[in-house]
């Protein structure tokens, strides 16, 4: 995760887990990819029409995070304190309000405005 590339010191390594989806096919299938929120307890990934939920956690340790050159062997590329572990969360439509609900709401505003005169 790098969140300014012209100053290093803002750059933190993080380890995202999709626990449902840890087949790595689904994810070369994705083309569109969105995440929003990683300043917040719950930062939201949108992957094509699909919605997780985040939330953060502390690794057991320092984790260490390998690549592997054109020669086979292993190089370390990053070390990671922070997991950001991801489920599937399911959008429903915004239902409307009935007018039943919308009385009460101006009922209530009504009776907050009258308390704080």
């Amino acid at each position: 995760l790098n969140m300014e590339e012209d100053d290093p010191s803002l750059t933190e390594n993080i380890i995202i887990e999709l626990d449902e989806y840890w087949d790595t096919n689904f994810l070369r299938t994705c083309s569109n990819y969105d995440l929003v929120g990683l300043d917040t307890p719950n930062p939201i990934l949108k992957i094509d029409n699909h919605v997780f939920q985040g939330t953060w956690h502390h690794t057991m340790g320092t984790e260490l995070l390998f690549t592997q050159n054109s020669e086979g062997s292993f190089q370390h590329s990053h070390t990671v304190t922070k997991k950001l572990k991801f489920h599937h969360v399911a959008l429903k439509p915004k239902q409307p309000q009935t007018q039943t609900q919308t009385q009460t709401q101006t009922q209530t505003q009504t009776q907050t405005q009258t308390q704080t005169q």
